[in-house]
């Protein structure tokens, strides 16, 4: 039986009045609750802390660069990334015309058959006795790195487009290094600059931002290069610049023997960027109106 359920027990008549307990004072087995209210636990102390350094790309390998260092025997790469350096890379354009260096130049097709042959063929080793310096490319969009070797390292063969390279003793199964273009034939008096890609067996080739397979440009003896030059990206015209020899495709702006009349309908240039269409209508035939007013008969 519970202690609230217990049956009332009349107190014994015979005990003093000063002795008798009533209900209200007699024991129970029931926790008498309390009325001060519950303790808060403080807050955790926030203990200061040295910050960690951000790591990007953090799902991706360790980059553990292994610097060229003649005298040591070659490094063993874990990663193709850990032959090239970290740094930051920035590109500096022109601003009075397009540059078409900042255009990336896609390393285009082979024949299967060529590819095959190209794949069983011999690579060129390219080791670290054989290169002077890996930089970043900062001109040629597209271009990763620009490395800088020994002209013994081409043994005075002839580069042609397809000769496949293997780059500071990595040698995988399934992917390889393909010369692919010509981007500059006279970059000085001595050296001409290729493109080189990454290839895998099914003639697909990498983004050349790869971080392990990057595309890689080299500067090699011009007397040795016979790659195909690669044909220059199709460009936007400024439609701020109207020098014949700067853009060549643009209509001449110079007054004809013909009526004035015909001559404003004649030299409207639609721009080739759709944001700019009216403003540049309307820049060209401001020009040709101060060009009309300054040349009046």
């Amino acid at each position: 039986m519970s202690p609230t359920n217990r049956p009332y027990t009349a107190p014994d008549v015979s005990t003093p009045l000063d002795q008798q307990t009533t209900i209200h004072q007699r024991s129970t087995s029931l926790p008498i609750p309390s009325c001060t209210s519950p303790s808060i636990p403080s807050p955790p102390q926030i203990q200061p802390q040295r910050s960690l350094p951000i790591t990007l790309n953090a799902s991706s390998q360790v980059h553990k660069y292994h610097p060229i260092r003649h005298e040591e025997p070659m490094p063993q790469f874990r990663d193709g990334r850990d032959r090239f350096p970290i740094a930051e890379r920035r590109f500096w354009h022109p601003t009075a015309h397009l540059d078409h260096h900042r255009y990336e130049r896609l390393p285009g097709e082979f024949s299967d058959e060529d590819f095959l042959q190209r794949w069983r063929a011999t690579s060129r080793h390219i080791d670290d006795n054989g290169i002077i310096d890996i930089q970043p490319e900062t001109t040629y969009g597209g271009i990763r790195y620009r490395i800088t070797t020994h002209p013994e390292v081409w043994k005075n063969y002839v580069i042609l487009r397809g000769d496949t390279i293997i780059f500071r003793g990595l040698d995988v199964d399934n992917l390889k290094y393909f010369v692919t273009w010509t981007l500059n034939k006279d970059h000085d008096n001595k050296h001409a600059y290729i493109q080189v890609n990454a290839f895998n067996q099914f003639q697909g080739n990498l983004d050349s931002s790869d971080a392990d397979w990057p595309a890689l440009g080299f500067l090699v003896p011009k007397s040795l290069c016979n790659v195909l030059i690669a044909r220059p990206p199709p460009m936007l015209q400024c439609p701020f610049d109207f020098d014949p020899q700067l853009a060549p495709d643009l209509p001449e702006l110079h007054p004809s023997p013909q009526s004035q009349h015909q001559r404003r309908r004649a030299h409207v240039w639609e721009s080739p960027l759709p944001g700019l269409m009216h403003f540049s209508k309307l820049n060209v035939l401001t020009r040709c109106k101060k060009f009309l007013a300054d040349n009046k008969e």
